[in-house]
């Protein structure tokens, strides 16, 4: 591994870490992180092309910087998956970490020719770790006696099967107070003036709030359980590190017995 490529993964791992602090502690994060990064990237970057001035190598470089951050942008813009600073913070690393230095990952594994995307699978997998923690948290609801649709009831069996494993049951007045949740209901209003409750399966964080969004008038509502996607980008990018792409892996276990 070159010495520019151990100072790429070190910086970014130290202000992704940062990162993921200020967005648990605050649920903001200063642009000057990003910025930071940014630059880093470029004079790690500069020394790469430095290192090795041939015009194939540049190209390579450009191909694996230019199609995740065309990428990621084209995601966000069509408010798929992640916020504002989740974009900001793959495209710092599409930059500062475009192709896996060749001594990585430390145990055997695999990642991808474009870097990032192996760090975009391991954090979206990793991310999926919520879903057994409401899991078990609706079933011990359940077993209290308590009813998890009520006021819901009109809902689909399908929407309803999907929230039991994304969602979980919060008291209103924590939904509206914490930054660790966001409703998974909204009210619809009818053309006679009625009202209903409506499960809400996706939601996106803005990057600036607007006016406080109307809640059910309940005691109890579903609402989704947030842990900034940043923390799992830190914990995904650690994991390329240690053991490759998670997600690659587990397709090569599930194809291995059928070739």
């Amino acid at each position: 591994m070159y010495a520019y490529d151990l100072l790429a993964i070190l910086a970014s791992l130290t202000l992704l870490s940062y990162a993921s602090l200020e967005d648990i502690k605050k649920r903001e994060i200063s642009d000057r992180v990003w910025l930071v990064l940014l630059i880093f990237g470029a004079l790690v970057r500069a020394m790469d092309i430095m290192a090795n001035p041939t015009l194939d190598h540049a190209f390579d470089l450009f191909v694996s910087m230019a199609i995740p951050i065309g990428l990621f942008l084209l995601m966000y813009y069509l408010g798929l998956l992640f916020g504002g600073a989740d974009a900001k913070a793959f495209i710092c690393l599409s930059l500062t970490v475009p192709k896996p230095p060749t001594s990585l990952p430390i145990i055997n594994g695999y990642l991808l020719p474009i870097y990032v995307l192996s760090i975009f699978n391991n954090a979206i997998l990793l991310s999926l770790t919520t879903i057994p923690l409401n899991l078990a948290y609706n079933m011990s609801w359940l077993l209290k006696g308590h009813h998890l649709y009520d006021g819901l009831e009109a809902e689909s069996a399908t929407k309803k099967a999907v929230a039991f494993f994304t969602c979980r049951k919060v008291k209103t007045s924590i939904v509206k107070s914490s930054p660790n949740f966001t409703s998974a209901e909204e009210l619809i209003k009818a053309s006679d003036g009625t009202e209903r409750r409506r499960i809400k399966l996706m939601y996106r964080l803005a990057d600036d709030d607007g006016e406080d969004e109307v809640l059910p008038d309940a005691e109890y509502i579903l609402a989704h359980y947030y842990v900034p996607l940043v923390v799992f980008i830190t914990l995904g990018f650690l994991a390329s590190i240690l053991v490759g792409d998670l997600v690659m892996s587990l397709v090569q276990m599930i194809m291995t017995p059928f070739m």
